[in-house]
């Protein structure tokens, strides 16, 4: 009766030395099984997945990096226009605020002009408006108060979001950005 080729390879061929038989068996362990080969593909299948997407990441984040230093560079402009309709802004309420202390003053002193005259003269006084200081004026005061307290940045700090107290690890919470935190989130998993 014949062995069948496994119990062969297990027990041994009959008449085979110890060193044929070491030798033997070193070369079926040399040689991957079907499971083992499927696994090292799927592996290798796997790793090369994963380096695509590592790159398509990158790419994506690349992408952005370009997309958002193009819209700083053109808001920098807007930014540096601001900066010239601010002043503008300023220089439009100084001359109104010029204009409406020269008018008061104006009537001001013409007032004062009729009384002297009247004294002088001894006429009789006639009605006059009196006119408030502009200062009490609602609206002027409303002005004042309003260009006070226009709020303006004095640093362009950001407080980053150091860790997440669990883990000890960078949260990036403090960007602002959507589409960054997206990326970040995709990069560091969290």
């Amino acid at each position: 009766m014949s062995r069948s080729q496994e119990v062969q390879e297990a027990v041994g061929l009959e008449g085979e030395t110890r060193d044929e038989k070491r030798a033997r068996l070193k070369r079926i362990i040399a040689t991957p099984s079907e499971r083992e080969i499927a696994l090292r593909e799927t592996m290798a299948m796997d790793a090369e997945d994963a380096v695509q997407a590592q790159a398509e990441l990158q790419a994506d984040a690349k992408a952005r990096v370009l997309g958002m230093v193009r819209a700083i560079t053109g808001e920098m402009r807007s930014l540096e226009g601001d900066d010239a309709r601010v002043l503008l802004a300023a220089r439009a309420y100084v001359a109104a605020m010029e204009t409406l202390d020269a008018r008061f003053l104006k009537i001001n002193g013409w007032c004062h002009a009729v009384r002297a005259v009247v004294a002088v003269y001894g006429l009789e006084m006639p009605a006059l408006p009196t006119p408030s200081v502009p200062a009490q004026h609602p609206e002027v005061d409303k002005a004042r108060v309003m260009v006070a307290h226009v709020p303006v940045r004095a640093t362009g700090y950001i407080r980053e979001e150091l860790t997440d107290g669990s883990t000890g690890q960078r949260t990036f919470a403090e960007v602002d950005d959507a589409e960054a935190r997206e990326l970040i989130k995709r990069k560091i998993g969290r």
